[in-house]
């Protein structure tokens, strides 16, 4: 797999040519010491959040119907595979309602960016093939700057399948703003 530019998409297709339906989202940054949070925020066509239980995070990591799940370390901690954070979904079993979900970095730290994270990754898996293989890889070589939050990567539909983008776009205001655009009820 070559690695991807910003802005490209893939579809969610395996190398036996099936759809793909289990994906990993794969991210991953060079400073293991800062906190960074990876969300996951399971959206309508209208890119509005289906409910604040669609808003995956630390602390509900699992959607309501079960077909996504967030998987962390601990800061600090070393990685035992090549991702510090993954979103696993199952696209095939996603409600219809499920146009778009996008995958989030975010830093909640004060006086800390996404900047402080150091070289980040991210990287598309498709799990259904015998072997599972990247669809996917990005490397931020450009860095960030003020962004406190970077929409890493989204899964959309598209013409009766799914896609993968590499967005790589920060936002200075943080997790609680983006959220906020994406109709999540969140204190700051």
């Amino acid at each position: 797999m070559t690695v991807s530019t910003k802005g490209a998409n893939a579809p969610l297709i395996g190398v036996d040519g099936a759809p793909s339906r289990v994906v990993l989202v794969g991210v991953n940054w060079a400073n293991a010491q800062l906190d960074v949070d990876l969300c996951g925020l399971m959206c309508d066509e209208n890119q509005q959040v289906l409910s604040d239980a669609h808003f995956l995070f630390w602390s509900n990591p699992l959607s309501p119907e079960g077909v996504a799940m967030l998987r962390t370390l601990p800061p600090g901690s070393p990685s035992p595979v090549a991702d510090r954070a993954q979103l696993v979904v199952n696209v095939g079993e996603c409600e219809p309602r499920v146009a778009k979900i996008l995958i989030t970095m975010s830093t909640q730290v004060p006086g800390k960016t996404i900047a402080d994270a150091g070289r980040t990754q991210f990287r598309v898996v498709d799990l259904d093939s015998p072997q599972p293989s990247d669809v996917m890889t990005y490397v931020n070589t450009e860095g960030y700057s003020s962004e406190r939050c970077v929409i890493a990567v989204e899964l959309y539909r598209r013409g009766g399948g799914w896609k993968a983008r590499i967005v790589d776009q920060g936002y200075a205001d943080g997790l609680a703003a983006l959220a906020r655009h994406h109709n999540v009820s969140v204190e700051d």
